[in-house]
């Protein structure tokens, strides 16, 4: 059973808790751009637990 995600960290499955820019832990993969309430992907096909490197603002549409 995989533990509920915090502010800084998820795992593959999981919903994303905050928008920014996540490493996928173990890997040496590249960061990637993740929004707020996506799922966390796999990485090169694993399950991996993923670290905040930097929070963003969730994008938001001109009001018109």
């Amino acid at each position: 059973m995989q533990n509920p995600p915090t502010k800084d960290s998820a795992a593959t499955g999981q919903d994303c808790p905050q928008s920014g820019v996540w490493q996928a832990l173990g890997t040496g993969l590249p960061p990637l751009q993740i929004a707020k309430g996506s799922v966390m992907p796999a990485a090169g096909g694993w399950v991996v637990t993923w670290r905040l490197l930097r929070a963003c603002a969730p994008k938001t549409e001109p009001k018109p």
